[in-house]
């Protein structure tokens, strides 16, 4: 019988149980040896163009595209997308303070291989702070998840899409890849809106 001992970092000794199994650890985040680790965050664009960030524009008859997309050089780990969606007297049941919609907004990550819709159509301020799964928590009565005063006078809401509540270290686009994320328009938001934007928060990681 040969015996050893495996050490890693900072002395840790591997584990054996006693069937003779290795335990191991799968990582939660990304492996930082030989990586540099900097800061992320971006507005939802036009097409992940960087520069048409107002998503209030016209999708009804040509669907608007903003989406954040990997880039050729660093892994992009996005931990969360926050939304701001103001009009004055808006409520639960409206868009805004638009009618619900009519066709929904399509909010999806998208790679080469698979595509998950998030929420297939966001239709209300409902929806929006639903997918978002109620967070952040904040007001009470009728102003439960609405701020107050956002742009002049408006009312908006707030949602913060965590994907660490799903993904230990965010949604990750890789590097040299068509991963995107992606949030499609599909009704008029051209008019009566005093804002809707969208930005996303992370990590990039270059090697």
């Amino acid at each position: 019988m040969i015996k050893f001992l495996l050490k890693g970092v900072n002395d840790y000794l591997a584990k054996v149980s006693k069937l003779g199994a290795l335990h191991i650890t799968l990582s939660s985040a990304p492996p930082e040896e030989n990586s540099q680790i900097f800061p992320f965050r971006s507005h939802l664009s036009m097409d992940g163009l960087g520069i048409t960030t107002d998503m209030r524009v016209n999708g009804a008859t040509t669907n608007q595209t903003f989406s954040i997309k990997a880039n050729s050089d660093e892994d992009i780990y996005v931990k969360g997308i926050m939304f701001t969606l103001a009009d004055a007297a808006a409520n639960f049941n409206t868009f805004g303070n638009l009618t619900s919609l009519t066709n929904g907004c399509l909010f999806r990550w998208v790679t080469p291989t698979r595509e998950v819709a998030l929420h297939p159509a966001i239709k209300s301020n409902f929806d929006l702070v639903q997918v978002c799964l109620f967070n952040p928590s904040f007001g009470t009565g009728a102003d439960a998840f609405r701020g107050v005063n956002v742009v002049g006078t408006s009312e908006a809401y707030c949602p913060v899409f965590d994907f660490t509540n799903i993904m230990p270290y965010g949604l990750k686009l890789g590097k040299g890849t068509q991963d995107r994320v992606e949030f499609i328009i599909k009704d008029n938001l051209s008019v009566g809106l005093d804002r809707f934007d969208a930005v996303a928060y992370g990590f990039t990681k270059e090697d």
